[in-house]
């Protein structure tokens, strides 16, 4: 993952476009992975996992919706962003974790069940935390 970041980044940076052929392909296999990782978090959860009472559990969540997009909401508008860009911004910073994260902890031996926890309440909290946060992000004039 590591490498294909950096190498994404590189070719952004210098600049060359790829052609339809080859980036159709890229497309098709990121919206499949995007899938195949939703089913392995589903697979892995454990019911009883998800109604544990660790704070762990509940900061993971609370973090993720809740404090990211205040941090970012306080950078946006003291830079004074345009307000699709805020609503971007707040869109992507109150959105859930991503289903990769499971697929990582399960490989590099962490705790994917713990993650696969986080990541359910996280999408299922955003289902209600998003549209508050456009609200709130159009209240503020973004």
């Amino acid at each position: 993952m590591v490498l294909s970041c950096a190498a994404g980044l590189a070719l952004n940076l210098s600049g060359v476009a790829l052609p339809a052929v080859v980036l159709s392909p890229l497309d098709w296999l990121g919206q499949g992975a995007l899938a195949v990782g939703l089913l392995a978090v589903g697979a892995g959860i454990d019911p009883a996992r998800l109604w544990q009472r660790d704070p762990a559990l509940w900061l993971g969540v609370w973090l993720r919706l809740a404090l990211c997009p205040v941090i970012f909401l306080a950078a946006a508008l003291a830079i004074g962003l345009p307000a699709g860009q805020v609503a971007s911004g707040v869109l992507a910073t109150a959105a859930p974790g991503a289903p990769v994260g499971y697929i990582l902890a399960r490989q590099m031996g962490g705790d994917a069940d713990f993650y696969a926890a986080i990541f359910t309440w996280q999408t299922v909290l955003a289902a209600l935390t998003l549209p508050l946060w456009l609200i709130f992000a159009g209240f503020l004039g973004a």
